[in-house]
C-alpha cells in the first residue's frame, strides 16, 4: 500500500499538499515518516501537508490579517439571537430556534459558496423570512466589526488577485467534489502564478472481492471484527473499515472489536480501544461531563432522579466510606415516594446522618447545591463561565478518584467549551442561570469529542472520510439498497429550483447519483482485498444488497472462532450441578414478625416471594410519581373515614345530619386526614395539591356516605377503628390493623376492609388464600359472631359493597350472583362457614411460613409475577416461559 503514496510523497518537496480532511493529512505524514525510516535516515524535514481547513486558515492569516471572524459557537449564537428577536412578536411555539438557526446558517453558507442569491418576489414565505434574517445577521456582524466566515474563501480569492502572491504549487489530494468558491480561489491562485492540480491515484485492482450476507447488523459487525483480528495476527499493517452509517454502527463496533481484538477492554472502561474511529461522540454524553451539567442544572426543587444521581455519582468529592450512608439515604427518600424535594425538606432527612464524618461532608455538599439552586442574578456569559467552574470546584468535581485518559481529555475539552461560552459576551446579553446552563449544555452537545489515541493498524472511517485513503485490506459495512444515494433533502430556506439548477448538495438526484458512483469507484479500488457486507434484516424489514454489488461473488463465510470472553466462557462452560434449595430455616421465636397480612399474601402468591421480602428484606427501590400515588391516596381515604366515624359513630347520627353539618364534618375529617398523612410522611404537601386532595376527599366521602345511608341500622365499634392487633398462628405471630368493625341490627358483627382499588372476593376460595386481610381480621372473632364480611370499595363513581352477608337486604348491592353461586358450591354460603374455611387455609399458610418453605412456586404467573420485583432474583423466567415481570402499582390500601 505504501507504493500508492510513494509517487505522491516524492512531490511533497516541490509542492504543497492539501488534503480533503485532517485524517488524510495525518496518514500522509505518517507514510512519509515511515519511508524516511525505511531509508535509514535518523532525522528529516517534514513536508508541508495540510488539510483544506488548515490551509485556508493559514492563507487568511497571511492575506487578511486585519479581518476578524466569529467562532462557530459565536456564529450559531448570533443566528439564534437574530431569529429569536425577529420572531419575538410571532407565534413561534412550533419553531425550534437552535435547529432553525443551523439550517439558516447552512443556507447562507450555500449562497456564498455558489455566489448566488434570490429575490423575495420569487420566494416562498419561509424563504422571504430567511432573507430578512440574513440581512439582520450581516448587519449584526458589521456592527461588531467582524467579517463573514461564510465568505472567507471568496475574500481570499479577491485578496490573491489583488496581492499577486508567490506560492509553491498546490497538489489537492482526496477531493472528489470541489465547491465553486474553492474552485474560484484555485483559479485566482493559478492566475497569480500558483498552479494547482488534483492527484489521481493509481487504481488498485483488487486481487479478491467478497460479499458477506449477514443475518443482521450485529452479526455483520462481529464477522468484520473476527476478520480484522485474523489479519492483525497475520501481520497486516493497514486494515480499513468504511461504514457509511457510522453513527448507527458505532456502538456495535466499539463492543465487538474491543471484545475480539483486546478482551481486557470489555472489563476495563479506561483501557484504550485497539483501533481508531473517525466519528467522535457528543461531549455532553461523556459521563464526567454529563455529571457536571446535571449538577449545574439543579433547580430549586430536586427530582428524585436528580437526588439519586447526586448520591450515586463518582464525580463528587464524597468519601468512599460514606457509600453505605448514601445508599441508605436514597432508600429512605424513595420510601417516601415523593417526586420533588425542596431543600428545606431535604435538610430534615439529613439530620440523622449529619453527625457522622461522611454525613457531614455529604450534608455540606447538599447545602452547597441548595445555595447554588437559589442563584438567580442574571450575568454575562463570561461571568457564568467563571461561576460554573467555581461551583464545580467547590463540589469537588470531577471527584477524588483518579481520572482515566478518556475522562481527563473530556474534562480538558469541557474547559475549552467554557471558554467558548465566555466568548459569547460579544453576541449575547445577560442571561439568567437556566438560560446559561441550557446554552452550556447545547455547546457541549454540539462539541464533538474524540479521545486522542495513537494510530493503530485498524482504521474505522465514514464514507466521506475515506476519500484518498488506501489500505491493504478493506471491509465496507452496511451497503444495502436503501443507503446510496441518500434521499434528497434540499435546504428549506432556498428556492428548490435554484438549488437544483446549481446542483447544490442533496438537491439534485442526478448530481447525488454521480457523486455516489464516484465514491463507490474510489472505494472499490482502495485496497488489494475487499469485503463488502450488508444485513439481510433491519428490525422486521428484509434488506437487499446495493445494486452496485450485483456482480460481486457471494463467497465470504468468515472466521468461526471468537475471542470474545463471553462467547469463550459460553463455549467452554462445564456441566453444572443443579441444586434446588427451597427450604429456609424454620421460625421458632414467638416474637411478632413484621410484614402484617402481606406475609400471608406473599406466601400464597409465591413462597419465595414471602421469604425474600420479609426474611431477606429484599425489595426493589421505590419509585415516585407526580403528586400522590395510589397507595398514598388510599391511606388518605382510610384516615378520612376513620376520623368521620369516630365522630359520627352510627347510622342514626348519620341520617340526622343536615347537609351543612355533613359538609362541615367531612371538611374537618379531610383536614385531619391530610394532617395525619403529613405527620406520618414528615413532609408538607404543596398548597395547591393539598387543596385538590381536600376537595377530592370531601367529594368521595359524600359519595360513600350516600351508600352507607342505604344500609339497615348499624353502629361502628369506634374503639376498634384502625386498631392494631396481634394475631397468632401457632409460633407465628403477625401484627395487623382492622379497618372497621360494625355492630349490625341482628347483634352480629360486620368486618369491613376498605379498598380503593378493585378487590376480587372470588380469591377467598383459592386453594392458597391470596386475599387474606378479611380472613385474618375475622380470626379474632368466633365464627358464630360474624354477620357479614365485606369489601368497602370506596372509589369515585364505583362505590359499592362486595362480600357475603347473612341478610343481603341489609346491604345495598348484595348478593353478588357469581360469588353466591360459588360459595354455595363450596358449602360456604354463610359468614360463619366461610370463616371456618378461611382459618384452615390461613393455618396452612402460616405453617408453611414458620417451617421455612421458600420454593419458587407462583400460584399463577399472571397474578404472582406480573407486578413482582423479584423476578431477577428468583429467575422464574428460566422455569416458566412468558412470565414477564415489571413493577406496577399495588392495591391502594
Amino acid at each position: 500500500m505504501s507504493e500508492v503514496y510513494r509517487e505522491l510523497l516524492e512531490q511533497a518537496d516541490q509542492c504543497r499538499l492539501v488534503t480533503v480532511n485532517q485524517r488524510l493529512a495525518r496518514r500522509l505524514l505518517s507514510e512519509y515518516d515511515r519511508q524516511q525510516t525505511r531509508a535509514g535516515r535518523l532525522a528529516w524535514m517534514r513536508p508541508t501537508i495540510l488539510s483544506a481547513e488548515q490551509w485556508l486558515n493559514q492563507l487568511a492569516e497571511q492575506l487578511l490579517p486585519e479581518l476578524r471572524f466569529f467562532s462557530a459557537a459565536q456564529e450559531q449564537a448570533l443566528w439564534e439571537k437574530v431569529i429569536r428577536e425577529m420572531l419575538a412578536h410571532a407565534d413561534r411555539t412550533l419553531v425550534q430556534i437552535p435547529a432553525t438557526a443551523r439550517r439558516a446558517k447552512e443556507a447562507h453558507r450555500l449562497l456564498q459558496q455558489y455566489a448566488t442569491g434570490f429575490s423575495a418576489a420569487a420566494a416562498a414565505p419561509d424563504q422571504q423570512v430567511f432573507l430578512q434574517w440574513q440581512a439582520a445577521y450581516q448587519e449584526q456582524l458589521a456592527s461588531h466589526g467582524y467579517a463573514d466566515r461564510a465568505r472567507l474563501v471568496r475574500l481570499l480569492a479577491a485578496a490573491v488577485t489583488a496581492a499577486n502572491i508567490a506560492s509553491p504549487p498546490l497538489l489537492l489530494v482526496g477531493f472528489d467534489d470541489l465547491k465553486p468558491d474553492l474552485a474560484d480561489l484555485l483559479e485566482a491562485l493559478k492566475a497569480s502564478g500558483c498552479p494547482s492540480s488534483r492527484w489521481e491515484p493509481k487504481r488498485i485492482e483488487p486481487r479478491r472481492r467478497q460479499l458477506c450476507r449477514a443475518v443482521d447488523a450485529e452479526a455483520e459487525v462481529r464477522s468484520a471484527a473476527r476478520w480484522a483480528r485474523e489479519l492483525v495476527a497475520g501481520g497486516a499493517q493497514r486494515i480499513g473499515l468504511v461504514v457509511p452509517e457510522l453513527q448507527r454502527y458505532q456502538g456495535l463496533l466499539n463492543t465487538a472489536f474491543a471484545a475480539e481484538l483486546d478482551p481486557r477492554t470489555s472489563v476495563d472502561d479506561g483501557a484504550a480501544l485497539p483501533f481508531s474511529i473517525s466519528l467522535g461522540e457528543s461531549l455532553a454524553t461523556e459521563g464526567v461531563i454529563a455529571a457536571a451539567l446535571t449538577l449545574l442544572a439543579l433547580g430549586r426543587d430536586w427530582s428524585l432522579d436528580e437526588l439519586s444521581f447526586v448520591l450515586r455519582t463518582p464525580y463528587l468529592e464524597l468519601p468512599a466510606a460514606g457509600e453505605r450512608l448514601r445508599a441508605e439515604l436514597e432508600l429512605r427518600l424513595r420510601k417516601k415516594r415523593q417526586l420533588y424535594w425542596p431543600p428545606a425538606q431535604l435538610r430534615k432527612q439529613f439530620r440523622s446522618s449529619e453527625k457522622q464524618g461522611a454525613g457531614q461532608l455529604l450534608y455540606r455538599c447538599f447545602e452547597q447545591l441548595a445555595q447554588w439552586s437559589a442563584t438567580a442574578r442574571p450575568a454575562a456569559p463570561s461571568d457564568w463561565s467563571q461561576r460554573f467552574l467555581e461551583q464545580l470546584e467547590r463540589l469537588g468535581w470531577p471527584g477524588q478518584r483518579g481520572l482515566n485518559s478518556r475522562e481527563y481529555q473530556a474534562v480538558e475539552k469541557f474547559r475549552g467549551v467554557l471558554q467558548h461560552l465566555a466568548a459569547l459576551d460579544q453576541v449575547l446579553s445577560r442571561l439568567d442561570r437556566g438560560e446559561a446552563v441550557a446554552l452550556l449544555r447545547r455547546l457541549c452537545h454540539d462539541e464533538t469529542f474524540q479521545p486522542e489515541a495513537p494510530d493503530g493498524k485498524i482504521e474505522v472511517v465514514g464514507l466521506l472520510e475515506a476519500g484518498g485513503l488506501h489500505f491493504e485490506h478493506l471491509w465496507v459495512l452496511g451497503l444495502h439498497d436503501g443507503l446510496l444515494p441518500e434521499p434528497l433533502r434540499p435546504n428549506p430556506f432556498l428556492p428548490y429550483a435554484l438549488q437544483r439548477q446549481l446542483r447544490m448538495p442533496h438537491a439534485d438526484f442526478g448530481h447525488e447519483t454521480a457523486y455516489c458512483q464516484t465514491l463507490a469507484d474510489n472505494l472499490f479500488h482502495a485496497a488489494e482485498t475487499i469485503v463488502v457486507s450488508y444485513p439481510q434484516q433491519d428490525g422486521e424489514r428484509p434488506v437487499r444488497p446495493h445494486h452496485l454489488l450485483r456482480d460481486w461473488p457471494d463467497d465470504y463465510h468468515g472466521a468461526e472462532l471468537s475471542h470474545d470472553p463471553l462467547q469463550l466462557i459460553h463455549v467452554a462452560r462445564p456441566p453444572l450441578d443443579s441444586c434446588v434449595d427451597d427450604q429456609a430455616s424454620a421460625i421458632h421465636s414467638r416474637k411478632v414478625v413484621t410484614g402484617g397480612t402481606a406475609l400471608l399474601k406473599d406466601q400464597a402468591l409465591c413462597p419465595f416471594r414471602a421469604f425474600a421480602h420479609h426474611r431477606l428484606q429484599a425489595a426493589a427501590p421505590e419509585g415516585a410519581d407526580v403528586g400522590l400515588d395510589a397507595m398514598m391516596r388510599g391511606t388518605l381515604v382510610h384516615n378520612l373515614l376513620e376520623h368521620f366515624w369516630r365522630h359520627c359513630g352510627n347510622s342514626t347520627t348519620l341520617a340526622t345530619l343536615s347537609g351543612a353539618d355533613l359538609s362541615r364534618w367531612l371538611g374537618e375529617s379531610a383536614e385531619s386526614a391530610l394532617a395525619a398523612f403529613e405527620k406520618a410522611e414528615q413532609r408538607d404537601l404543596p398548597p395547591r395539591l393539598r387543596q385538590l386532595e381536600q376537595q377530592r376527599l370531601e367529594q368521595l366521602g359524600r359519595e360513600w356516605l350516600q351508600l352507607e345511608l342505604q344500609r339497615a341500622p348499624f353502629s361502628v365499634l369506634v374503639e376498634l377503628l384502625e386498631q392494631s392487633q396481634v394475631v397468632s398462628f401457632g409460633v407465628l405471630q403477625i401484627r395487623t390493623r382492622v379497618d372497621r368493625v360494625d355492630r349490625l341490627g341482628s347483634g352480629k358483627l360486620a368486618i369491613i376492609d376498605y379498598k380503593t382499588g378493585a378487590p376480587d372476593p372470588l380469591q377467598w376460595l383459592d386453594a392458597r388464600l391470596t386475599e387474606p386481610q378479611l380472613p385474618v381480621y375475622s380470626r379474632q372473632y368466633a365464627a358464630d359472631e360474624l354477620g357479614a364480611v365485606l369489601f368497602a370499595v370506596v372509589k369515585s363513581g364505583a362505590c359499592r359493597f362486595r362480600g357475603l352477608s347473612e341478610h343481603d337486604d341489609e346491604l345495598p348491592g348484595l348478593p353478588e350472583k357469581r360469588l353466591s353461586q360459588l360459595l354455595q358450591e363450596a358449602d360456604c354460603d354463610s359468614p360463619a362457614a366461610l370463616s371456618r374455611r378461611w382459618q384452615t387455609a390461613l393455618q396452612g399458610l402460616a405453617d408453611q411460613l414458620s417451617s421455612g418453605w421458600a420454593a419458587v412456586d407462583p400460584i399463577d404467573t399472571s397474578r404472582a409475577c406480573r407486578f413482582c420485583d423479584l423476578t431477577t432474583l428468583c429467575r422464574i423466567c428460566e422455569l416458566t416461559a412468558g412470565a414477564g415481570a415489571g413493577r406496577g402499582e399495588s392495591d391502594a390500601d
